[in-house]
């Protein structure tokens, strides 16, 4: 399941040129794999940062995949999608991406 929920928003704006960090943390056991898609296209792991945290209490560990975007021009945006999974399921948060040029409202 995700969590960090409340720093996740289905529909983010941005300016041209500048840098936008959209992030998935989700826990499970095993770890959950998390994957990023742009428009339905894989993204290559290139362009993440993760890390992994694990919760001893519970047996659980927090998997956190952050895209980020530098430099962003107006096609960057678009539908980004990530997928967190493992044996027992999977779930998907689509985050939209609008990126104007500058002085656009």
């Amino acid at each position: 399941m995700f969590v960090d929920v409340d720093q996740m928003s289905d529909h983010v704006t941005a300016t041209t040129g500048s840098t936008e960090h959209l992030s998935c943390s989700a826990v499970g056991q095993p770890v959950p794999q998390i994957s990023w898609y742009k428009d339905g296209v894989p993204l290559t792991v290139d362009d993440h940062e993760e890390d992994l945290v694990i919760d001893d209490e519970r047996n659980l560990i927090k998997a956190t995949r952050q895209l980020v975007l530098r430099r962003l021009h107006r096609t960057d945006g678009g539908q980004y999608r990530c997928t967190a999974s493992n044996v027992h399921g999977n779930v998907s948060f689509v985050y939209s991406l609008v990126v104007l040029g500058h002085g656009q409202w």
